[in-house]
């Protein structure tokens, strides 16, 4: 195929294994960083930023600090394994860092890269066949969530999360000092009404069913006809497909 017809600008941040490239703040603006070209991948012209070393823990997290960090892994999944970003046919490797909540990406041989925080962007693991995508957070912050469930109006989301612990000097002679490890947190269930921004799933009915705004009268009569339940992730889907049809 033509390379013209395979040509666009995949918006990816270049991620130095051994540097100190970190999250930039991902909000409703864009990104922050520096724009530089990198041709690579079938032809394909990308476009890149530089991550800013805004972390969210203040350090410099490098691969060698993970690497020095007890607990539990920073990634979901700790091995690069095939993937598919957005709606293009080649396959790259790609992993989730649950810790920077970025999705990192290799193409071929090349460094390790993440794929920009921009809504819609999404990259789909082709074994586990799960798919990550960026919506806007509570905070209208860009963030990745796992798709459980997804539709033209609605998705039901999970959010994964590694936080870190530990680390601090101690305050006074009767503390003990710990060292720094990471934690996964439990996952949340998130839901998204327009498949843009996304919002803690309440766990009380009333707060769950006024998320549905002008449809809150429909989809009670719908939940108390089936009997469904607002904690059970498969009654959720189907609320959502019926909220569909409305």
């Amino acid at each position: 195929m033509k390379n013209k017809n395979w040509i666009f600008f995949l918006l990816i941040g270049i991620i130095s294994l051994t540097g100190s490239a970190q999250e930039g703040n991902f909000t409703r603006s864009g990104t922050t960083g520096v724009g530089i070209d990198l041709t690579s991948w079938s032809g394909l012209t990308f476009r890149n930023n530089l991550a800013t070393e805004n972390s969210r823990d203040g350090n410099k997290v490098t691969e060698e600090f993970y690497e020095s960090v007890t607990g539990d892994s920073p990634y979901v999944n700790n091995v690069f394994a095939p993937a598919k970003v957005n709606k293009y046919k080649d396959v790259v490797t790609a992993r989730y860092d649950a810790y920077k909540d970025l999705v990192v990406v290799k193409i071929n041989d090349s460094k390790a890269l993440y794929l920009e925080k921009r809504l819609g962007n999404k990259v789909y693991f082709m074994a586990t066949r799960e798919t990550y995508q960026i919506f806007y957070g509570e905070k209208e912050r860009a963030e990745f969530f796992k798709i459980v469930k997804t539709g033209k109006k609605s998705s039901l989301l999970l959010k994964q999360e590694v936080v870190l612990r530990g680390g601090e000097k101690p305050r006074s002679t009767y503390d003990t000092y710990v060292a720094p490890f990471f934690k996964r947190l439990k996952d949340k269930l998130y839901i998204s009404l327009d498949n843009k921004n996304a919002v803690k799933l309440p766990t009380n009915k009333k707060k769950f069913l006024k998320l549905f705004n002008d449809k809150e009268s429909k989809i009670k009569s719908f939940v108390k006809k089936n009997k469904l339940n607002i904690k059970n992730q498969g009654d959720i889907g189907k609320i959502l497909s019926y909220y569909a049809t409305l």
